[in-house]
């Protein structure tokens, strides 16, 4: 019987399990996609309330989110070469951020927290699955931006968004690891280990739809700016290639955008660790905030008049 050479049999084994794993991550958005819709009837038919807002608030947010998440590990895999590494940690990634919405949910039907909750030693177990689940995501991340950046075939512009939005993601991800330890002039309830707000309680008025305190600090707005820089980087990646962009000057708006996000994630970290809420930010932040903006904002208009062509005037005399 005629068997093929080694080297197709390994090809073809290797495309298998490159098309299961980008399956796999296909249906984990799917996934948190049906999850998002089944917490948004939850919001409108579930009249529970926590925290003052609605029971099934953080499931919607949380599945939204991670659904971003993954599309972006998806999004750079593909433009990755084959590397088991990065197929291994992204669908351990998928699977951990699966298994924490999950946990979210679960307490979302029981009535409870999900996040710093230690009433019981139930409630404790599932924060503290919660907490390791998180921390394989953030290794996981870790990894996926080791090999890509080892690999040489990326392009400038996603060698750009990779390097420099892993960077702030990992600042955004710290910033969610400092709510599990409160400062010492938190006013915790009983059964609570950790917070978001700084300067009062958890709860109280909020931002419409994001919920973020309106009276205190909350540290969940550095958490988000930080955690989904790289989704905004690579749509701006994916902006400034459509507009036909210098490759340099691409890699260099990303840069300088992904530089800001870093800067503003510090800076409303360091705000809401003052206790200032992001309704009422103090005037250093809205100062320092509004340079690296126009920092941002200053090196894009740049690029964009750079890249543009520029038509020489024709001399007198000269034929038309």
């Amino acid at each position: 019987m005629r068997r093929w050479p080694v080297e197709f049999d390994n090809g073809c084994m290797e495309a298998v399990r490159q098309d299961r794993i980008d399956r796999a991550l296909t249906w984990s958005v799917r996934t948190m996609a049906i999850a998002s819709v089944v917490a948004a009837a939850g919001v409108v038919v579930d009249d529970r309330e926590l925290l003052g807002v609605p029971v099934w608030w953080k499931p919607l947010k949380f599945s939204l989110s991670i659904a971003i998440s993954v599309i972006g590990l998806q999004w750079l895999r593909r433009r990755l070469p084959r590397d088991r590494w990065v197929d291994a940690a992204a669908l351990i990634a998928a699977i951990s951020l699966i298994v924490e919405q999950v946990l979210i949910a679960m307490q979302a039907a029981r009535g409870v927290r999900s996040h710093f909750n230690t009433a019981t030693p139930f409630d404790a177990q599932v924060f503290g699955l919660m907490g390791t689940f998180v921390g394989i995501v953030f290794v996981a991340g870790l990894i996926v931006a080791w090999r890509s950046f080892v690999h040489r075939a990326l392009d400038p512009v996603t060698r750009a968004v990779v390097t420099a939005g892993s960077n702030v993601t990992v600042l955004g991800m710290l910033v969610g690891f400092a709510m599990t330890m409160p400062l010492p002039n938190q006013n915790l309830p009983t059964g609570i280990v950790g917070a978001h707000s700084v300067g009062g309680p958890d709860g109280g008025p909020g931002l419409p739809l994001l919920g973020w305190s309106t009276e205190h600090g909350d540290l969940r707005v550095a958490h988000f700016v930080g955690l989904h820089a790289f989704h905004l980087l690579i749509v701006l990646a994916a902006w400034l290639r459509r507009q036909d962009r210098p490759v340099e000057r691409t890699r260099t708006t990303v840069i300088a955008t992904a530089t800001s996000l870093g800067v503003a994630t510090v800076l409303l970290a360091v705000q809401a660790l003052a206790g200032y809420s992001v309704a009422s930010p103090s005037t250093v932040l809205v100062a320092a905030i509004s340079i690296a903006a126009a920092t941002a904002v200053g090196r894009a208009a740049a690029s964009v008049r750079q890249s543009s062509p520029t038509s020489n005037p024709t001399p007198v005399g000269a034929p038309r």
